[in-house]
């Protein structure tokens, strides 16, 4: 069978048809070298956005501080020569080798002050070797002078000195020295065959509810000397209620007519109506 010949074009088309593939080809060189120019474009533009970002990321590090150090910054603290001072101690026999002591400390801050004071009373002999000692720990308000009393602290030996050290664990900005207004009425001394005895009512005069009250009671004779010390709690004692206390001692106090001294105590920092009021801030490990 013989082969079927192609259609001969004249020359017009053959022109035509070459003009078409030499324009199909001038296209599509178009779109490459278009599309790479594009390519180009948003390569750079990548480029120049990443490293604008690393030096944003460097700047940012060096002049933001660590969010420790920030935090650091935030909190507000004591001063820097803000302490607890002790102010005086007084030793009274109580038995052989038994001694009582009275310590007085004071908080001259304003506005700060210590929910957690621990403290140890070392007694010691003529030779100022401690002999027996007595760790506890209590609290104490801002612009306050407070007495810590311990009975009975037995020792190897006698005593003739005292000292004192202070630790203190937690601090609290209050917005002013509190006003708790605790006062204690009819008081009076008895003896009762060889002991003696104070009788008391404390009036609650706070716009608190307060869980516990301690009542530290010192006896003075008519010179100023310190006789007698104890101490009594109250528990639970609305706001304008009053309660009767009373402490004993199983000895007579060589005192006629006593001074009687009543120091009612309580720590607020564990009221939580009390820290609406008048704390200013978190409570910090000092």
């Amino acid at each position: 069978m013989p082969k079927k010949q192609k259609p001969t074009l004249s020359p017009e088309e053959g022109m035509r048809l070459k003009q078409e593939k030499v324009e199909k080809e001038f296209q599509k060189k178009r779109l490459i070298i278009k599309y790479k120019k594009f390519v180009k474009v948003i390569g750079i533009l990548l480029i120049i956005t990443i490293i604008g970002l690393a030096i944003f990321y460097v700047v940012r590090k060096v002049q933001k501080p660590p969010l420790e150090q920030k935090a650091e910054q935030i909190i507000e603290k004591p001063p820097a020569n803000f302490e607890i001072e002790t102010q005086q101690i007084k030793i009274l026999p109580n038995g052989v080798n038994r001694y009582d002591v009275l310590v007085i400390v004071a908080d001259d801050d304003l506005n700060w002050g210590v929910p957690r004071l621990e403290y140890n009373i070392m007694l010691e002999n003529k030779d100022k070797l401690i002999v027996g000692e007595r760790q506890g720990t209590t609290f104490i308000l801002p612009d306050q002078k407070k007495s810590i009393i311990e009975l009975g602290i037995e020792t190897q030996g006698s005593v003739v000195d005292a000292s004192v050290e202070l630790k203190i664990k937690d601090v609290q900005k209050l917005t002013s020295p509190p006003e708790l207004n605790l006062i204690a009425e009819n008081l009076t001394y008895q003896t009762l065959d060889t002991k003696s005895k104070v009788n008391g009512t404390l009036a609650n005069q706070t716009p608190f509810g307060l869980n516990e009250i301690i009542i530290n009671i010192l006896v003075y004779d008519k010179a100023g000397e310190l006789q007698g010390l104890n101490y009594t709690t109250i528990n639970d004692l609305s706001s304008n209620a009053k309660r009767d206390f009373s402490v004993l001692w199983r000895k007579q106090l060589s005192v006629k007519k006593p001074q009687i001294v009543v120091e009612p105590y309580v720590n607020p920092y564990n009221s939580a109506p009390f820290l609406d009021v008048y704390s200013e801030g978190q409570m910090l490990e000092y």
